[in-house]
């Protein structure tokens, strides 16, 4: 998509594109620094208006992409900070970024994150009612009778089309990256 309101002949994102390609991995991977659900919000909400006030500079999803990987990662270590400061010693908090800061644990939050970011690219890409079942049940995490009411369809249909999106996705992974193919079995099969 392109911003209606642009001037110059090169194609810029759109604003939307980026906020729906890039919303759920962005507060997932803000989610496992700061584990407050509503400064993990304030924090993805600055994000994006940080990208949002720069958004002309941006031609390509993988410019967008690191940008607001490293805003959202350096906005959650300014937060820690802050959080620190305002503790007495601060010995929770710092023994809390200790932790945080472990090799393997921040590589699984790596992978998560690439995983999320994958998973959201390819669910756009799926048939529509494939695509709006796993969106309901995996990001808005509502129920089969939810999901049949809100789409006016059968529960079954809804499991039927969880069921494609499911096997469609598994497929992509598979033949992408065995450490996605795994992390998305450990989260939407298993």
């Amino acid at each position: 998509m392109i911003d209606s309101d642009t001037s110059s002949h090169s194609k810029e994102l759109s604003f939307e594109e980026v906020y729906y390609t890039f919303y759920r991995p962005i507060f997932f991977f803000t989610k496992q620094l700061i584990t407050d659900e509503f400064d993990t919000q304030d924090l993805v909400a600055d994000t994006f208006s940080k990208y949002y006030r720069q958004r002309h500079g941006f031609h390509q999803l993988e410019q967008a992409k690191s940008f607001l990987f490293t805003t959202a990662r350096n906005a959650a270590l300014n937060h820690l900070r802050h959080q620190k400061l305002k503790t007495d010693k601060g010995t929770d908090i710092a023994e809390a970024l200790q932790q945080q800061s472990a090799e393997d644990h921040f590589f699984d939050k790596l992978v998560l994150t690439e995983l999320m970011i994958i998973v959201s690219e390819e669910v756009q890409r799926l048939p529509e009612k494939q695509q709006a079942v796993f969106r309901l049940s995996y990001f808005e995490d509502k129920s089969t009778e939810e999901i049949a009411q809100e789409l006016h369809i059968t529960p079954e249909a809804v499991y039927n089309n969880k069921k494609r999106a499911v096997e469609k996705l598994r497929v992509i992974l598979k033949n992408k990256d065995l450490r996605l193919y795994l992390a998305f079995i450990k989260i939407f099969i298993a």
